[in-house]
């Protein structure tokens, strides 16, 4: 299945945020130097803003397609961002940080912002986590904590304004700020992938879905190692989402999945941009299967991942040597070593009995090699 190339660069950085944990830690001193600058996402004022983490992920610089931030439901969940800021105005006129979130329709670097002015909801103040974060000093940038508070009430765009003031709950306009205009609340999951199949095989064994499904960037391949040794019928209840032809315990259609809790007995394998998988059967990882259940999960630019897929089988065929299929054929080998025999019998009308065995040797090459096209 071909997709629009431009989703490439999206799914890639989707698989990054998820999967990269954070190495940072803000400091309570905040820091001091120079900014470098790169992923600078304010959009008005002359702070600059530079989005570091959401709650402990780190955000990568590449993942603000049209300049979006998104937040889903997992970093919602964590409640806080990391983000630098730079550009501070020094020489202690203004000392004070403040974050704002924009509830109204005005800007919430002007002198009516929010809960100051009792006629106007149009600003919420947020908390910054660390009350010795609140103070500049004279750094030139600086680490800051701002808990999500109220920003996760609601879906959609979810400016946060930065001001640096002379007071602590100024009503002055602050001439020194910055804003996250483009920060984006996202809480809906993509919807499960479709059109999933197992397929079947010796020792390489495909599994298959429709990677077009909306608002997905990536997905994760899953497959039972346990085959359903610890499934509980009774528990789950009749068919509860359960492929009757591989049960599994671990894999139920329609069940959330979390990429960050994995159980022992699943494996999971997270891919960017594609709709098929081949299992090796050959190695380590399923001994001795014969049928393994296995689903796929899709994940949005968000983090937020769909419910599982339907469960489907991941079969084992095993291989077929020449005397069982020269068998199968119709052809009658005696007991008793009759394959070291000058001829081989047959059952079929004398059609191979009395040949060369180099020639029985041949037509079952042939006829393999015939079965093979025709597949």
């Amino acid at each position: 299945m071909t997709r629009k190339s431009g989703m490439c660069s999206l799914a890639l950085a989707a698989a990054l945020w998820a999967q990269i944990a954070s190495a940072q830690t803000a400091g309570t001193g905040g820091s001091s130097g120079t900014s470098s600058g790169s992923g600078t996402v304010s959009s008005g004022g002359n702070i600059r803003i530079e989005l570091k983490r959401i709650g402990d992920v780190e955000y990568p610089v590449n993942a603000r397609p049209n300049l979006t931030i998104p937040i889903g439901k997992a970093g919602c969940n964590a409640g806080k961002i990391n983000v630098t800021i730079s550009g501070l105005l020094g020489g202690g006129s203004f000392p004070y940080i403040e974050a704002w979130l924009a509830t109204g329709n005005g800007n919430c670097n002007q002198g009516d912002r929010g809960t100051r002015v009792t006629s106007t909801t149009n600003c919420t103040q947020l908390n910054i986590a660390d009350p010795n974060q609140v103070q500049v000093a004279n750094r030139s940038f600086y680490d800051v904590d701002i808990e999500l508070g109220p920003t996760c009430e609601n879906e959609g765009l979810r400016p946060i304004y930065i001001l640096q003031v002379a007071s602590q709950n100024s009503t002055a306009a602050a001439t020194s700020y910055g804003v996250m205009a483009q920060l984006k609340v996202d809480k809906t999951a993509p919807g499960a992938p479709t059109g999933v199949s197992g397929g079947s095989g010796q020792t390489v064994i495909p599994l298959t879905w429709a990677a077009n499904t909306v608002d997905a960037t990536d997905y994760f391949v899953l497959a039972d190692k346990t085959v359903g040794a610890d499934f509980d019928a009774g528990a789950l209840g009749p068919d509860g989402g359960v492929n009757t032809q591989c049960p599994s315990s671990l894999l139920r259609a329609g069940i959330e999945f979390d990429p960050s809790s994995v159980p022992s007995g699943l494996f999971s394998k997270n891919l960017t941009g594609v709709g098929t998988h081949e299992f090796d059967f050959n190695g380590a990882l399923f001994p001795g299967k014969t049928v393994v259940p296995a689903a796929v999960v899709a994940r949005d630019l968000a983090g937020n991942t769909s419910k599982i897929s339907e469960v489907v089988c991941l079969t084992v065929t095993p291989t077929t040597g020449f005397w069982k299929r020269y068998q199968d054929d119709g052809g009658d080998v005696q007991p008793g070593c009759a394959c070291s025999a000058p001829g081989a019998r047959s059952a079929r009308t004398g059609a191979l009995a009395g040949l060369p065995l180099a020639l029985v040797l041949g037509w079952a090459f042939v006829r393999s090699r015939t079965r093979r096209r025709a597949r």
